[in-house]
């Protein structure tokens, strides 16, 4: 693939301290690391191709488009070489791409929700289902040592309290006129 970049880049030849050739052979030299990527002033050679582009009389958009794949390539052997690797992740430690991914789906969803809300609000659509179920009733009666005495004691309690409110109410209904007639 590199002879075919090559010839479509019309004869042009880098010149630079460290090398002298075609494009393609300088990718070539590197990839094989018989050429030091970092001693090459990518700069350089961009900036003579450009000049070589402006002495054509029309551009190429073959030879263009060979040039731009030939540069990103020799860009990432170059950044590669020069940026430092990650450290090595332990077994089950989380990727930070794959976690950053995650935290913007989470904004994402909270930032849809917000605009949902928004136009309720807008629209005076002030109530809102409950899709979580009811919290559950914890009941307050403690049967955890049953006592016989005490409950007789509980039951004795609700039926004084029953037929003292019937008590309550008979009296009630006897002052309002329901008297015995005395003949």
């Amino acid at each position: 693939m590199d002879g075919l970049l090559g010839n479509q880049l019309g004869g042009y030849k880098v010149q630079i301290p460290v090398y002298e050739g075609p494009l393609d052979l300088l990718l070539s030299l590197i990839e094989r690391a018989e050429l030091d990527i970092t001693a090459i002033s990518l700069a350089s050679v961009t900036d003579q191709y450009l000049a070589h582009l402006q002495g054509l009389e029309r551009l190429i958009p073959d030879e263009i488009s060979s040039f731009l794949v030939i540069a990103a390539k020799l860009v990432q052997i170059k950044s590669e070489a020069l940026l430092p690797r990650p450290p090595e992740r332990e077994a089950g430690e989380e990727d930070p791409g794959i976690a950053l991914v995650e935290q913007l789906k989470l904004y994402k969803r909270f930032k849809e929700i917000g605009v949902w809300l928004e136009e309720r609000q807008a629209k005076n659509l002030r109530t809102f289902l409950r899709v979580a179920p009811p919290p559950k009733v914890v009941p307050k009666l403690d049967l955890s040592e049953p006592d016989a005495r005490r409950l007789a004691q509980r039951g004795g309690d609700g039926v004084c309290q029953r037929e003292g409110k019937e008590a309550a109410d008979h009296d009630h209904h006897r002052a309002e006129g329901d008297h015995p007639r005395e003949d």
